[in-house]
């Protein structure tokens, strides 16, 4: 991970999530750290003038957009400036986004490996781009991404909850949080909520097992709980044992992607009160 991207709109929450990315950088050793905001236009049928309906293209090459655009950079740069750090180079970049543009061509265009950014329910870069709710998010995303909310406690990242499906047979996600975690020299904390008793505690510790022995894992511990949700078990995991980050997979067909596109995303992502990492490994 040579190259992070932090999205910003000048807010607080965005504030935070830049210096937590900076910091993460730090500790990736990453190279680069591009602070990314964007320009969010009107939606096309408000594209007017003194003489009627204009065209996007009209509209960017507006001078009123092109002085927002000019004073963001401005800003943008103080802030970078300001942000200065050893051995991670810190990138102000200013864009202007349209519909035929997303994230994922930012973080190929940058060859940018993460992507992280603050996430609220309204008024925001993210919910004008992706909508309402997280989950749009994650599913038009193909890069892994850390996702933070106003009401996330960001502390030193020694643990990883890495949450795990034993009833799911494609777990190619986990490799890539494996790399994460092992980058950050942090410890895995394997995780599996027991909520249909399909498996006892011992099968789904043998199954764990196997799975940190073919992803070949060094530092780790195996957890298994009983909980009538997985949800629940989670949050109640996560205040219990006090990690750094929760890491989810968003492949597969079983429980934990019910809980990432189900309709409590939201929810659970600002209840476990840590950044929330997601796979998008293939």
């Amino acid at each position: 991970m040579n190259k992070l991207i932090v999205l910003t709109d000048f807010g607080e929450l965005s504030a935070r999530a830049v210096r937590f990315g900076i910091k993460l950088a730090q500790n990736l050793q990453a190279k680069e750290v591009i602070l990314l905001n964007i320009i969010v236009p009107l939606p096309p049928g408000d594209y007017y003038s003194s003489e009627g309906l204009i065209t996007p293209e009209e509209f960017l090459a507006d001078p009123f957009y092109l002085t927002m655009k000019k004073k963001h950079a401005e800003q943008l740069e103080k802030e970078a400036k300001k942000l200065k750090t050893p051995n991670v180079d810190i990138k102000p970049v200013v864009r202007f986004n349209d519909s035929k543009t997303d994230l994922n061509n930012y973080m190929e265009h940058y060859n940018a490996s993460l992507l992280i950014c603050g996430s609220r329910d309204e008024d925001s870069f993210l919910t004008k781009f992706f909508g309402s709710d997280t989950e749009n998010l994650v599913r038009k995303m193909d890069y892994p991404m850390i996702i933070l909310k106003e009401e996330t406690v960001i502390r030193e990242v020694k643990d990883i909850v890495a949450a795990i499906d034993v009833n799911e047979n494609n777990q190619d996600g986990l490799g890539e949080i494996v790399d994460f975690a092992s980058k950050l020299k942090a410890r895995l904390l394997f995780l599996h909520v027991i909520t249909d008793g399909e498996f006892s505690p011992e099968q789904a510790i043998e199954k764990m097992q196997k799975v940190a022995k073919k992803y070949k894992v060094k530092n780790y511990s195996i957890n298994v709980i009983d909980n009538h949700s997985l949800e629940h078990g989670l949050r109640s995991f996560i205040r219990q044992n006090q990690p750094g980050m929760v890491a989810l997979l968003s492949r597969g067909k079983g429980k934990l992607k019910n809980l990432i596109f189900g309709s409590d995303t939201e929810e659970v992502i600002r209840e476990t009160e840590i950044p929330v990492f997601i796979s998008k490994s293939e």
